[in-house]
C-alpha cells in the first residue's frame, strides 16, 4: 500500500470515528417561553403536558411538542398547575392557582372553567394540592388558612369542605394517596397532618420548614417522608416512630416518589436528582442537570418514564428517563438541545448548550403584564417664539387590567425657553417681562398597547396621553421683584410611540394644547416593576 493510500485511510478512519462520535451525541428536547415557568405538568397518560405563561395555560403534545392549546385566564400570573392523574369524571383535568388567590378547573380541551373558587385576594398564594383521582383540593395563602375543596361530579361544582386557619403560614401541601389525609407544612417548624373529611388535625411532628420542601406520605398512607437536616430525609408513622434515615448527596430541595412508591427522588441544590431504594436508603443512581438555570417547577409522569422541568429562564426540558438515568459512578455523555416549535418538532431547531441563556423563542408576540413606576425626561421642540422644553415626569401604568392594552397617570413638570429674539413684553401689576420662561405642568392619563415581539427584553409600545396642560409665564427672578403671570390651563392631547430594552425606553410623541398648539418631543425613560407584576 503506497504512503498516499495509507494516508486517505487514515483520514476517512478518523472521519468515520469522529462520526461516529456525533451520532451518539444525546438529543434534549426542549421548549422555550420568555417568562420563568411556575407549573408543568403531564395528563395522566402522558400524552400531552401543560405549563404556565404569565396568565397563559400552554398545553404542548406529549411526543411531538406541537402546541396543542393556548389559554389565556383574567386573574393575574398563574403560580400552581396540576393535572389530576387518574380522573373519574371525564377528560383531563388541570387545576390551576393564579396569583390573586383564584383556583379554577378546565376539563380539557374545553378552555372554559368548570369550577372556580375566589379567596381573598389580599392574600397571597403559598401551595396547592391535587389528589390523584380529582376529588380534593388543596390551597394555602399569606391568611394563614387552607382551604378543602371536593368536587361534585354529578353537578360540576366545587364545595369548600372546611378551612383550616393555623397561626403561621403554610408553605406546602400534600394529600396521601388514600385521600384520607392532607400533609401541610408550616412556618412554625411542624408538620400538620389534617383529615380531609373534616379539616381537623390529627398529628403534628417538627421538622425545619426554612428548607421549604413539601413533607410527602409513602405509597401505603401509613408513614410520611420529610427532611430533618439539608442532606437527610427521614420515613416515620404519623406518631414519630423513624421508619429510615436516608442520607443525600447534597443538600436536598424537593422530594418524590416513583409510581411503585419503592423509590424516594430527591431533586437536590445542583439540579441533580438522587434515586434512593426506600426499603435500604441505598443510592441507585441519578440523572444530572442539563441547564444552569434555577429549576422552578418539575414533574414525573404518571408511568415515571418522563420528567418534565421547568426553568426561571423559560425553558421547558422534556427528559427521557431511559435515555438520562445513570447509575452511581456513571458521567453523563454529550448532549445537544432540540428546540421545538409550535407546528411540529420535526421543524425544530438544534441549539448549542453554550447558547442557551443568549437565545430566545421567536413564536409569536409576548404582551406585558404587571405594574410600572415611570420616570422619564422630555425635550419638546416648541412653537415661536418659544425654542425648546425639558421636562421630568413620573407616573404609574398597568399593564394587568387590559391586557394587551395598559392605563395609568403622569404628572410632568417642564420648563420653556424662549427664542433670542423674544418679540413680546408684558406688564403685570407695575412691572414688566421680557423674554420670560414658560413654567408649567402636563397632567394626563396613558391608554397604550405594548408587546414584545421578540423576546421578554424588547418591547415596542404606542399610546395616546389624555389630561391638561397648566401653564405660566416668569420673568427668572425670585423674591419680591418676581413678575409671575397666571395660570392658564389647557386641555392636552398627545400620541406616543417607542422601543424599550429592559428598564430603559425611548420614544416620540406629537402634542397639542389650547394654548401652546402643536409640539414634538423625544423622551427617554426609565421603568422600575413593581412587586406582583
Amino acid at each position: 500500500m503506497s504512503r498516499i493510500l495509507r494516508i486517505k485511510v487514515l483520514v476517512i478512519t478518523i472521519f468515520l470515528f469522529l462520526t461516529s462520535l456525533s451520532a451518539q451525541e444525546m438529543v434534549i428536547p426542549m421548549v422555550k417561553t420568555p417568562f420563568p415557568v411556575h407549573g408543568a405538568t403531564w395528563n395522566k397518560d402522558g400524552s400531552t403536558f401543560a405549563y404556565t405563561e404569565e396568565n397563559n395555560i400552554l398545553v404542548r403534545d406529549g411526543n411531538e411538542y406541537s402546541l396543542l392549546q393556548s389559554i389565556q385566564t383574567e386573574n393575574g400570573d398563574l403560580q400552581f398547575m396540576e393535572y389530576t392523574q387518574v380522573t373519574e369524571g371525564k377528560g383531563d383535568q388541570l387545576a390551576t392557582l393564579s396569583e390573586s388567590n383564584t383556583l379554577e378547573i378546565r376539563i380539557l380541551p374545553d378552555e372554559r372553567p368548570v369550577n372556580v373558587a375566589q379567596v381573598s385576594a389580599d392574600n397571597f398564594p403559598t401551595a396547592m394540592a391535587y389528589n390523584w383521582n380529582g376529588n380534593y383540593l388543596a390551597t394555602a395563602d399569606t391568611g394563614n388558612s387552607i382551604y378543602i375543596y371536593m368536587q361534585n361530579y354529578m353537578t360540576e361544582t366545587l364545595i369548600e369542605r372546611k378551612s383550616q386557619v393555623l397561626n403561621h403560614n403554610a408553605t406546602s401541601l400534600s394529600f396521601s394517596p388514600d385521600n384520607k389525609y392532607l400533609a401541610v407544612g408550616c412556618e412554625d417548624d411542624q408538620i400538620y397532618i389534617l383529615d380531609v373529611s373534616s379539616g381537623k388535625v390529627l398529628y403534628s411532628m417538627t421538622y425545619p420548614s426554612d428548607m421549604k420542601i413539601t413533607p410527602i406520605f409513602t405509597k401505603d398512607s401509613k408513614g410520611i417522608i420529610y427532611p430533618i437536616k439539608k442532606k437527610k430525609i427521614i420515613v416515620t408513622d404519623f406518631y414519630g416512630n423513624v421508619q429510615r434515615i436516608i442520607k443525600a448527596k447534597k443538600p436536598i430541595r424537593s422530594i418524590s416518589l416513583s409510581p411503585d412508591g419503592d423509590t424516594v427522588i430527591l431533586n437536590c441544590e445542583d439540579n441533580c436528582f438522587y434515586y434512593y431504594s426506600l426499603e435500604t436508603g441505598k443510592w441507585l443512581g441519578w440523572v444530572p442537570r442539563y441547564s444552569q438555570a434555577q429549576l422552578t417547577c418539575y414533574a414525573f409522569d404518571n408511568n415515571g418514564k418522563k420528567l418534565l422541568q421547568g426553568y426561571a429562564d423559560g425553558c421547558i426540558f422534556i427528559l427521557d428517563l431511559e435515555e438520562v438515568f445513570l447509575l452511581p459512578g456513571e458521567k453523563p455523555p454529550a448532549f445537544k438541545l432540540y428546540v421545538a416549535d409550535d407546528s411540529t418538532s420535526m421543524k425544530g431547531k438544534s441549539l448549542d448548550p453554550r447558547d442557551l441563556e443568549n437565545r430566545r423563542g421567536n413564536r409569536r408576540p409576548y404582551f406585558k403584564s404587571g405594574h410600572q413606576i415611570v420616570i422619564d425626561t422630555s425635550f419638546a421642540v416648541l412653537p415661536t417664539p418659544y425654542m425648546i422644553a425639558v421636562s421630568a415626569g413620573i407616573g404609574y401604568k398597568n399593564y394587568k387590567w387590559l391586557k394587551p392594552f395598559y392605563v395609568g397617570a403622569e404628572v410632568e413638570p417642564f420648563i420653556g425657553f424662549p427664542t433670542s429674539q423674544f418679540p413680546y413684553s408684558y406688564k403685570l401689576r407695575g412691572g414688566e417681562i421680557d423674554t420670560p420662561l414658560l413654567m408649567g405642568m402636563k397632567v394626563y392619563a396613558p391608554v397604550g398597547f405594548a408587546m414584545k415581539p421578540l423576546s421578554n427584553d424588547l418591547e415596542v409600545f404606542g399610546e395616546v396621553l389624555l389630561g391638561t396642560s397648566l401653564c405660566q409665564l416668569w420673568d427668572r427672578q425670585f423674591g419680591d421683584s418676581r413678575i409671575t403671570s397666571k395660570v392658564f390651563p389647557s386641555f392636552y392631547i398627545a400620541g406616543k410611540v417607542g422601543l424599550g430594552w429592559k428598564f430603559i425606553s425611548v420614544s416620540v410623541r406629537g402634542e397639542y394644547d389650547t394654548i401652546l398648539q402643536f409640539s414634538f418631543s423625544a423622551d427617554v425613560g426609565f421603568n422600575i416593576n413593581l412587586p406582583g407584576g
